[in-house]
C-alpha cells in the first residue's frame, strides 16, 4: 500500500472516529447540548483538526442523519418483500416507520428536537438539498407505491399521490411527535395501549385510499 493511499484511509478512519463521537453524545446530552469542543475531545482530537473535517455542528449533525437514514431504508426495503400491490406496498413503507421509531427511539428524538436548530442552516438552497435528500428518496418510493395501487386498482379515491403520501406522512410524524411527548401521560391518565393507538390510527389513515 502506498503512502497516498495510506494517508487516505487515516483520513477516512478518522472521520469516521468524529461522527462516531459526534453520534454518541448527541444521543446522550442532545444536539444543542453537545459542543464541538466536546466532539474533538471524545474524538481524541484537537478542536482544529476537527474543523478540517467539519464546518459546523451542522454538518455532523447531517452525517449522523445519514446513518439513521440508511437504517430507515434497510428496514423499508426489508418491509417490502413479498408485497405485491400497490396498497401493499405503501401500507409496508408506512408501517415501516413505526418500526424504525421502535426500534431507534434515540434517532427519532434526536432528529424531532434537533430539527428547530437546523433552521437557520436549511435557509442556504444547498444545504437544504441535503437535508431533505433521503427524505425525498423514501418518499419517492412511497408515490411508486401509490401509483402502483393506482393502476392495479388496490388503491381508490385519490388524485395526487404525491399530496397524499405527503399528507399521510405529515400526520403520521405529528402522531410519533405526540407520542414521544404525552405517551407516558396517555398510558398513566386513561389506559391506553400506545400500540392499539398507533394501530388505530393508521387504520384511519389508511381508511381513504381504501375506499
Amino acid at each position: 500500500m502506498g503512502i497516498s493511499d495510506r494517508k487516505k484511509r487515516e483520513k477516512e478512519q478518522r472521520k469516521t472516529q468524529i461522527i462516531e463521537a459526534a453520534e454518541n453524545l448527541f444521543y446522550l446530552k442532545g444536539y444543542s447540548a453537545t459542543t464541538m469542543q466536546e466532539i474533538a475531545d471524545m474524538a481524541e482530537l484537537s478542536k482544529g483538526t476537527l474543523y478540517l473535517y467539519f464546518k459546523n455542528k451542522e454538518e455532523l449533525l447531517l452525517e449522523v442523519g445519514n446513518k439513521a437514514a440508511e437504517s430507515m431504508q434497510s428496514i423499508a426495503e426489508e418491509a417490502l418483500k413479498g408485497k405485491e400491490t400497490g396498497r401493499e406496498r405503501f401500507e409496508a413503507l408506512i408501517w415501516a416507520n413505526i418500526t424504525w421509531y421502535k426500534k431507534h427511539p434515540e434517532q427519532f428524538n434526536l432528529f424531532s428536537d434537533a430539527m428547530q436548530h437546523l433552521r437557520p442552516y436549511i435557509d442556504d438552497p444547498e444545504n437544504l438539498k441535503k437535508v431533505v435528500e433521503h427524505d425525498e428518496k423514501y418518499a419517492q418510493m412511497a408515490i411508486t407505491a401509490v401509483e402502483q395501487g393506482l393502476e392495479d386498482r388496490s388503491i381508490s379515491n385519490i388524485k395526487s399521490p404525491f399530496d397524499h403520501v405527503m399528507v399521510v406522512s405529515v400526520l403520521q410524524w405529528g402522531l410519533l411527535q405526540f407520542l414521544k411527548d404525552k405517551g407516558d401521560i396517555i398510558e398513566r391518565m386513561y389506559g391506553y395501549n400506545l400500540d392499539e393507538i398507533i394501530k388505530y390510527a393508521h387504520e384511519v389513515l389508511f381508511s381513504h385510499h381504501r375506499k
